[in-house]
């Protein structure tokens, strides 16, 4: 009866292991590489004023933050499957 009760306090315990389900995401410094490595591209090889720059990206990362759980997630997708990205950029383009 002992071992089924440290048995299963044991599997209690790794189950609410907080480092183990914390749940991924962004956080502020890939969000600032992201946007500037954004504005950097829409400035220079879509040619866009700065203004419309910032719109494109606040549009762009914002979807990227809303799909991907974060930066890593969405770099294995750009790797991956780029093609799933450059439609993301497309839908800010307009």
């Amino acid at each position: 009866m002992r071992n089924i009760l440290s048995i299963t306090l044991f599997f209690l315990i790794n189950s609410c292991d907080s480092k183990k389900n914390t749940k991924k995401s962004w956080n502020d410094e890939d969000k600032d590489i992201l946007y500037k490595e954004c504005i950097s591209y829409s400035q220079v090889i879509l040619n866009y004023e700065n203004n419309m720059a910032s719109k494109y990206c606040d549009c762009l990362t914002n979807n990227l933050f809303q799909k991907y759980a974060d930066y890593r997630t969405y770099y294995d997708e750009a790797q991956f499957y780029p093609t799933n990205i450059l439609a993301e950029m497309e839908i800010c383009k307009n």
